[in-house]
């Protein structure tokens, strides 16, 4: 198997930072790349969430059918962290970044599109981003 899982180097990587106490932890490169990431796919995910209404507005939704399904759409979230858990452990951790990625890539290229219907579709999509 090519995972990183099996690979010894990474491993080794993982075993050398699970045996840092905390505050060693904080001080590795690998904290500040996911703390940076994490506040930046925060960020991007909070504005969406405050924004979505007046875009979909902006599309036509005027009686927020499409922000109704938002809303029921959004707390789903918790169905996809098997997937996530299946990620990290198959891909690592940088590699499920980089899934995150993909996906936000997806999110926003859909966004593009005015199209109502296709939004909806793109609840689904933030919401595994946002689970993400």
């Amino acid at each position: 198997d090519d995972l990183p899982s099996n690979d010894p180097n990474y491993l080794a990587h993982i075993k050398r930072i699970q045996n840092m106490s905390i505050f060693r932890q904080i001080k590795t490169s690998d904290f500040a790349f996911t703390m940076f990431f994490v506040a930046t796919h925060m960020l991007q995910c909070n504005y969406y969430v405050m924004a979505v209404d007046a875009f979909l507005i902006s599309l036509g939704d005027d009686d927020a059918q499409y922000a109704t399904i938002f809303s029921w759409a959004l707390p789903c979230g918790i169905f996809f962290v098997p997937f996530i858990e299946r990620t990290v452990t198959y891909l690592g951790v940088v590699n499920t970044l980089h899934t995150t990625n993909v996906l936000g890539l997806i999110f926003a290229v859909i966004l593009l599109v005015p199209n109502l219907s296709f939004q909806a579709i793109n609840f689904f999509i933030f919401t595994c981003f946002r689970a993400y």
